[in-house]
This record gives C-alpha cells, sequence and structure tokens, in this order.
C-alpha cells in the first residue's frame, strides 16, 4: 500500500498516474489523480503527490475530478497537466485543465467548455512534425477549446521559447490576473529570477506591471 491510500466518499477513487519532478530537491514523485478529498490522512482534494513515503496535496483545491495527468514542457520547462472535470485549480479559474510546476496552478487560456458535464479524460504530449515543436493533446467530452469549435478532441501549443508574450509571468500562453497577482506579490524585490520581473531587469517595478497591463487578456500567437 502507498500509506493509508486515498479516500473520501462512497466513490473515492484513483483514475491517472504520472511521475513528475517538480524540482524541489526530492527527485521525481507520483503524482494521482482521480474524486477524493484525502490522501494518506492529509485532505487533498482529487489530486495529491505520494514521494515515496507520504502523500501531499498540490497547493489549494481542485474542485471536481480528475482524469487525466501527463508531463509536458511548453517552452517554459517541464510541468505537469491535469485534465478532469474540474473549473477551478489552487483558486485560479482552469475550465477542466490546468498546469501546476510544482509551486502553483495556471490556466490553459480559457480551457474547454460546452456541452453537459464537459471534461477532459486523456492527456498526452506528441510532436507532428510540423515544425512548431511538441504540444499538448486534450481529448475527452466538449465542444469547445479556447472559444474556437473544437469536438471532444484540441491541440495546446503554448508559446514557442523563443517568442515569450510580454506580461507572461508563468509562460501558459496567457495575460491574465495569475500574472499581474505575480507582479504584485513580488513588487517592490530585486534579484533574478523573480516571477514578478517580467522585463528580467532583476527588480519587480512599476515596468513589469505596466507591462502585463498593457498585455492584459491577451495570449500567444
Amino acid at each position: 500500500p502507498l500509506g493509508d491510500g486515498v479516500s473520501g466518499g462512497f466513490l473515492a477513487r484513483v483514475t491517472a498516474l504520472a511521475v513528475f519532478n517538480d524540482g524541489s530537491g526530492g527527485g521525481p514523485a507520483l503524482y494521482a489523480g482521480g474524486g477524493f478529498t484525502n490522501a494518506g490522512g492529509v485532505a487533498a482534494n482529487n489530486i495529491a503527490k505520494w514521494d515515496g513515503a507520504a502523500w501531499s496535496p498540490l497547493g489549494a483545491d481542485v474542485n471536481a475530478s480528475v482524469g487525466a495527468l501527463t508531463v509536458f514542457d511548453d517552452g517554459s520547462g517541464p510541468a505537469l497537466y491535469a485534465g478532469g472535470a474540474f473549473e477551478t485549480a489552487g483558486g485560479v479559474a482552469a475550465s477542466r485543465v490546468a498546469k501546476w510546476d510544482g509551486q502553483a496552478w495556471a490556466s490553459l487560456g480559457s480551457g474547454l467548455q460546452g456541452v453537459s458535464f464537459p471534461r477532459v479524460e486523456a492527456l498526452t504530449a506528441f510532436d507532428d512534425g510540423s515544425g512548431s515543436g511538441p504540444a499538448l493533446y486534450a481529448g475527452g467530452f466538449f465542444a469547445s477549446a479556447g472559444g474556437l469549435p473544437e469536438l471532444s478532441i484540441a491541440k495546446w501549443q503554448g508559446c514557442a521559447s523563443d517568442a515569450p508574450c510580454p506580461g507572461d509571468t508563468n509562460g501558459d500562453g496567457l495575460v491574465n490576473f495569475t500574472d499581474l497577482n505575480a507582479v504584485l506579490a513580488d513588487f517592490g524585490q530585486s534579484g533574478m529570477g523573480l516571477p514578478g520581473d517580467t522585463n528580467g531587469d532583476g527588480i519587480v517595478n512599476f515596468t513589469d506591471l505596466n507591462e502585463v497591463l498593457a498585455a492584459f487578456g491577451t495570449s500567444c500567437d
């Protein structure tokens, strides 16, 4: 057994597994997604991490079941992607698909919508040889992806690493409140590698804030 396993309700279950190294120094860990509220005695809604000795949650709640997990690099580094029936992940609006970078959740544009009870049931990374590099493919039960008509399968390219979006602090291809909050959280701080330092000059100030505000609501082409 993996500790006390997962629990929470008559239909508690695990429906997806993936291995991911979140960069915290502990090496690769096993991630489980499904429909549960507890993992190893720890509150963990629908997704949890097993490090070989104990379970832990991934930030705040994923508010409904997770049906698919995979690891994908959109150009900003490898991350864990989750798909399911949820509408929020870590308090961030994320319609049926979300990205976990080891520290925080982020949405993939406006996500997937349409039909009754839309959900993602499969995720995988694939390079179709077109020259644009690997992309994330989602399959399930939905009628639109990012506002475009897509019946049950869709492709997410993200931003190419050589064509970043101005103001996009987390590399999810969309400038939104997640990026604004990153700048506000780091505002006034200095040092390299700060998430809110959009222009990479080593300090988070009004230049970074203005860059996010100017690009707010836009996405990578």
